[in-house]
């Protein structure tokens, strides 16, 4: 995916590759859930208005000749307005230097925490979009068996659309990889994707891991129904003079992104009843 990066510094310029700032955007957009499971929408501008469904068109038979009858999609727009994201951290100027000089690999190591926690922030950001216009109820489920999220699943595919990802916590993903089959079985309820993949799913839908989710809920949802909007553009500013007396550098990260749900209904909450 295409960056503009903007670096600001008051280092000189040969000092500062522009490298830096397109590592930390493509590893934020890379690591964070919310681009995994909704539909990229990267844009140059402020804001991007997209339609929101609220109910389907209906196709007809029709004689020849006969008055076709209009049926509309039921829609309305929600704007939505990329945020600003940002990751603020300092670190010593000897380890800028190198991270700077070398074929990238300190340079990795510093960014690693800046840009884990700009993707926390995303993620953060969409389990409140999910949280707060999630429309459909599918009832609390104690994990002893999958019929809630079957059910999730088909709430969704009788919207017409195709449920993609079933959003829940570490512990909740914990909990679905050691339950049993029963009382006095070892084999496990959920099985891998793939023989040769860790990931599990149910009805062909993955459980995708985001630490932003209560262990209280999980989220069934369509990608084609959620937008992750990110703004082309992201800024890196280094700067000696705030830290100057520690010797530090000041590195800031700043990035522009939403989440917005496009269909409240195909967003099924399922509740977690806690662990006996």
């Amino acid at each position: 995916m295409a960056t503009d990066t903007t670096l600001r510094s008051n280092l000189t310029p040969s000092a500062v590759p522009t490298e830096i700032g397109t590592v930390l955007i493509n590893a934020v957009r890379k690591e964070c859930v919310a681009a995994q499971v909704a539909k990229p929408y990267p844009t140059k501008r402020k804001s991007l208005t997209l339609p929101v469904i609220s109910s389907d068109l209906v196709a007809q038979n029709v004689a020849e000749g006969a008055a076709i009858t209009l049926s509309d999609l039921g829609t309305s727009e929600v704007e939505i307005v990329p945020a600003k994201q940002v990751g603020a951290t300092k670190w010593s100027n000897e380890a800028m230097a190198d991270a700077l000089q070398d074929d990238g690999g300190a340079l990795s190591i510093l960014t690693g925490s800046l840009q884990a926690a700009l993707a926390a922030r995303i993620d953060a950001n969409m389990v409140d979009a999910l949280a707060a216009t999630a429309s459909t109820n599918g009832g609390t489920t104690d994990l002893s068996d999958l019929d809630k999220f079957h059910a999730a699943l088909a709430a969704i595919r009788n919207l017409g659309a195709t449920p993609t990802s079933i959003l829940v916590s570490p512990n909740t993903l914990l909990r679905l990889a050691t339950i049993k089959e029963g009382a006095a079985s070892k084999r496990g309820l959920m099985q891998p994707v793939a023989q040769d993949s860790a990931v599990l799913a149910v009805g062909g839908v993955p459980f995708v891991e985001c630490r932003q989710v209560p262990d209280a809920v999980a989220y069934a949802v369509a990608a084609d129904r959620l937008a992750f909007v990110s703004r082309d553009q992201a800024t890196i500013e280094l700067d000696r003079s705030v830290f100057a007396l520690e010797r530090k550098t000041l590195v800031l990260g700043e990035v522009r992104t939403a989440t917005g749900v496009l269909q409240p209904a195909a967003v099924v909450k399922l509740a977690i009843a806690p662990a006996a």
